[in-house]
């Protein structure tokens, strides 16, 4: 959800879009960050941070690259790891990208086939949960 938190209801998910590397909301709330923040949820808002490109899809994944970033690129989390509805889901953005006790590594997909993206997230466990 636009929050940064989880729904098992895919019905109550947010669309997306990338536009010029920005992704956005269908109502022009757009996910960013600022200059030195290790990590923070992966909410979107009205206010534009300086950190706001290059998210892309290869494939099916939903990627966020940034050279302010550690080793270039974000790596998602979510916790806690037993959680699939209302769960926080985390952007890590400089540091070691290994989790921490407590987060739980997950990729987001999203089908760049449709203009609107819903972003599909997949665990470790394999359960696919929405945003």
């Amino acid at each position: 959800m636009p929050n940064g938190n989880t729904t098992t209801n895919c019905s109550k998910a947010a669309q997306y879009q990338i536009v010029n590397g920005q992704l956005s909301t269908l109502d022009g709330l757009y996910a960013s960050t600022n200059y030195g923040i290790r990590n923070q949820a992966f909410a979107v808002s009205q206010d534009v941070g300086p950190i706001s490109t290059s998210f892309f899809v290869n494939g099916t994944m939903l990627g966020w690259n940034n050279s302010n970033f550690s080793n270039g690129t974000a790596q998602f989390y979510k916790l806690p790891p037993g959680l699939l509805e209302n769960a926080l889901i985390l952007a890590k953005f400089i540091g070691p990208m290994t989790p921490r006790r407590g987060w739980s590594p997950i990729y987001i997909y999203a089908n760049p086939g449709d203009r609107f993206l819903p972003l599909l997230f997949e665990l470790e466990q394999y359960d696919t949960i929405c945003q």
